[in-house]
């Protein structure tokens, strides 16, 4: 009974992995796409520093959902190893971390950049386009700087990808994945988009341009409707992801049965990186 259990467990991670994937790379690339055409054409968003932090995210998400998903769907779902060498583990998991890393940094900045953007005046708004790009260039070489472990102690080892440095592994167990991809920027988004729609309720009922009030209200509420769909997506898989980090099961029934839920969790979590394309619908 429990060997065909785990057949069965193992045969239906399989297939989550290949047509959830499927999906997620056909809704996620040309929603990221159709996102980028919209926030670049568009003349309300093309001044506004939201956006540009919104733009940069759209561009992480679509490098995400490339390297992270494309690879996990090939290796899992279709049983096809893209990754037949050390130096292919090195290069996924360190540009895996930066695009997930750099995705969360940008939204975060985007409902920052919101919430002090409805104190501002629009030429106000228009002078701080250079100080948002200064800023995220620093984001940028940031993050590349940080995941530079990941080249150095990521190896290719018996099939599969390891990393063979303990502190770094217990530093990206730890801290990486529960924080700096986890509760820090769920708690920063939902901090900074309520504190952004209390604002616009609040300067809806004093004398304000209404243009520019209608435009704050449409971003506004494109930020906060994306942040709870992240939080939503995320946080499930956020939660078994810590879960795990207790001592692991040996019973073999047990792991499959993780590998599943793990499997069905993280399409959720990826789907965060394809949802943006709700943008599209609200504009």
């Amino acid at each position: 009974m429990s060997t065909s259990l785990i057949a069965a467990y193992q045969f239906y991670t399989t297939k989550v992995y290949a047509y959830c994937g499927i999906f997620l790379l056909g809704t996620g690339i040309i929603g990221e796409i159709i996102n980028l055409i919209v926030f670049c054409t568009l003349n309300i968003f093309i001044k506004n520093s939201s956006i540009f932090y919104l733009r940069l995210m759209s561009i992480s998400n679509l490098g995400q959902i490339i390297v992270a998903v494309l690879i996990r769907t090939f290796n899992n779902g279709f049983q096809i190893n893209l990754l037949r060498s050390s130096v292919g583990c090195k290069l996924r998991e360190y540009f895996v971390h930066y695009f997930a890393l750099l995705s969360f940094t940008f939204i975060c900045l985007a409902t920052i950049s919101q919430f002090y953007s409805l104190k501002r005046t629009e030429q106000d708004e228009i002078r701080q386009i250079p100080y948002v790009r200064r800023v995220s260039l620093m984001v940028l070489i940031f993050w590349l700087l940080h995941n530079l472990p990941f080249l150095f102690y990521v190896e290719m080892v018996s099939g599969s990808c390891r990393n063979l440095s303990p502190m770094f592994s217990t530093y990206g167990n730890y801290f990486i994945w529960p924080v700096l991809l986890g509760c820090l920027p769920v708690f920063l988004m939902s901090l900074f988009s309520l504190l952004a729609f209390y604002n616009v309720r609040k300067f809806s009922s004093q004398q304000r341009n209404i243009i520019r009030l209608s435009h704050d209200r449409q971003i506004t509420a494109m930020v906060l409707v994306y942040v709870l769909f992240m939080v939503i997506l995320c946080t499930p898989c956020i939660a078994f992801s810590i879960y795990q980090l207790t001592p692991p099961y040996i019973d073999a029934e047990i792991t499959a049965r993780n590998r599943l839920i793990y499997g069905i969790l993280s399409f959720f979590y990826y789907e965060s990186y394809a949802v943006s394309y709700n943008f599209v619908s609200i504009n």
